[in-house]
Formats: C-alpha cells, sequence, structure tokens
C-alpha cells in the first residue's frame, strides 16, 4: 500500500503511471476521414483547373519560340481573311457573339415560308388564302358569277376576264400583227404562232404543239378516247367543239352564211370550203397530172 508523499498529495494510481490513454478509431472515423481527404484532393485538383483555364484564357507572354499551335490559334483569333472567311464555324471553345445565330444555321435549311398543302391532291401554296381558292377546283365551287350570262367562275380575275367577252375590251395588243386579245394568257401564247415555238411534244409520235390544250386532245388520236357523247344519237367526239357543231344536225341550226349566196352552213370549215365555189381557188394538185381541184376528196379518188 502506497504512503503519502511529504507534501501529503495523494499518490497516484499505478495504471496511471505505466499506461498512456490512446483514443481509438472505430469504421465510422475512418470513412468521415477518408472523405476528407478526398474532398481536399478534390478541391485541389478543381483548383489546378480553374488556374489553367484561365491561364489558357490570359496566357502569360513567353519567351519560347511560337510552335504551329500557336499560329493556328492567332489566325483563328484575328482579323477575317480570304483564306478565312467569317462564315465559317468557330473554334469549339469560342462562343458565337450574342444575337449571332451558329454556323450550322442558315437560311436554305429554315426559309421562314410556311406552306399550306391541299388535303386532296398535296399540292402546296404558300398563302392560306391561295389554298382556299384552290380548293374550288375540289369542290367545283364558282362563287362569282357574270351578271350578263350567268356563268360562274373560281376567281375574280377569271370573271373579270370574260367581262371583256361582253364588252369587246381588248387590251392586250400582239406587237408583232396588232390582233388583240382580252387576257394576257392567250397573248402569250397566240406569240408562239409567230416564233414557231412548241413546247408541248406527243410522247408518241414526237409531234409539237403550240398549246397544252392541243396536246391533251391529240393523244385521243392514240388512244381513241371520245369522252363527249351525244344526248341524242349517243354518238362520240373526241373534242367538245365537235360535238357542238354536230348538235346543229339535230337542231338545224346553220350560224355560218355564206356572205355571197347566203347560204347557211352548220360548221365553219363547211363554210370555207363552199367560198371556193365563188373565188374559183383550186387548192389541191394532183401529183401525177397536175390538174388542180377545188376538193381534196377529188384528188384522192379521181
Amino acid at each position: 500500500e502506497l504512503q503519502p508523499n511529504q507534501q501529503g498529495e495523494q499518490p497516484q494510481d499505478i495504471t496511471e503511471l505505466l499506461f498512456t490513454a490512446v483514443p481509438v478509431k472505430t469504421e465510422d472515423d475512418e470513412e468521415e476521414a477518408q472523405c476528407s481527404r478526398d474532398a481536399r484532393r478534390s478541391t485541389g485538383q478543381m483548383e489546378a483547373e480553374d488556374s489553367g483555364e484561365e491561364r489558357a484564357r490570359n496566357p502569360e507572354p513567353s519567351s519560347e519560340p511560337e510552335t504551329e499551335d500557336s499560329d493556328d490559334w492567332d489566325e483563328t483569333r484575328g482579323a477575317p481573311s480570304a483564306s478565312n472567311p467569317p462564315s465559317e464555324a468557330p473554334l469549339s471553345h469560342d462562343r458565337p457573339d450574342e444575337g449571332e445565330k451558329p454556323a450550322s444555321c442558315s437560311k436554305t435549311k429554315n426559309t421562314g415560308k410556311s406552306t399550306f398543302p391541299c388535303s386532296l391532291c398535296g399540292k402546296g401554296f404558300t398563302q392560306k388564302g391561295s389554298l382556299i381558292r384552290h380548293m374550288r377546283v375540289h369542290t367545283g365551287e364558282k362563287p362569282f358569277i357574270c351578271s350578263l350570262c350567268g356563268k360562274g367562275f373560281t376567281q375574280k380575275g377569271s370573271l373579270k376576264g370574260h367581262m371583256r367577252v361582253h364588252t369587246g375590251e381588248k387590251p392586250f395588243i400582239c406587237s408583232l400583227c396588232g390582233k388583240g386579245f382580252a387576257e394576257k394568257g392567250v397573248l402569250s401564247k397566240h406569240m408562239r404562232v409567230h416564233t414557231g415555238e412548241k413546247p408541248f411534244i406527243c410522247s408518241l409520235c414526237s409531234k409539237g404543239f403550240t398549246h397544252k390544250d392541243h396536246l391533251s386532245k391529240h393523244m385521243r388520236v392514240h388512244t381513241g378516247e371520245k369522252p363527249f357523247i351525244c344526248s341524242l344519237c349517243s354518238k362520240g367526239f373526241a373534242e367538245k367543239g365537235n360535238l357542238k357543231g354536230h348538235m346543229r344536225v339535230h337542231t338545224g341550226e346553220k350560224p355560218f352564211i355564206c356572205s355571197l349566196c347566203g347560204k347557211g352552213f352548220t360548221q365553219k370549215g363547211s363554210l370555207i370550203r363552199h367560198m371556193r365555189v365563188h373565188t374559183r381557188e383550186k387548192p389541191f394538185i394532183c401529183s401525177i397530172c397536175k390538174i388542180r381541184y377545188v376538193w381534196s376528196a377529188v384528188v384522192y379518188t379521181a
């Protein structure tokens, strides 16, 4: 048993003298320490990266010679030249100026023109009003009515051109022959008579035509189609005009009158042939005996 010292102090326990308290680390303490070290390491890397980017944006002057990469850097950031037009795409680390479209944007990709397609035939229009007028082709609607003859039209401009039929106005004059026309489009087609242009070619016999509708009529010669049927005798015709002339056979109408003898004819061609009786014109010549005839049928049958 220990004795008190001279100063009267209580002697320390022998275990306190022989052993020193050492803190024991648990698993939670180890994980906390590891997270602390990772956080310090990550912070140090971020600071290094930030300082590296700052040096890249504001490089310090260097006494070392410039490399090829540095030359390219100066050329891309310098004033545009003929070899480097401003339309070239910027470098990946450069941002386009505020309000400037990226190089990938182009007017060809986004023209700003919205089309309105027809739901029936797929034809597209740039304006909604044009699509509305086009739909009348499918519906058959003709809201513009002539106040004189009651004929209807799908467009107001067509009615305006039609009114010249009644007024006799022909404001479009041919500069070559002086012939007048009520519509500008008709004048354009008429000019092909002078130029000899025949842009509409038959794909089967290569025959050319000045008008598209003439080619359409001609195609019926090859197909044998006769869509115009007489309601009285059921005879078919390839052209509407031929049906109209045929109807005069049933009605007895003879609107083409000879100015010399007063004889009437149902068709204009018949009147033209009749006029040769008065003029003594003989335009048809036999290739063998050279005798001239008034009628072409006489040449082939003689």
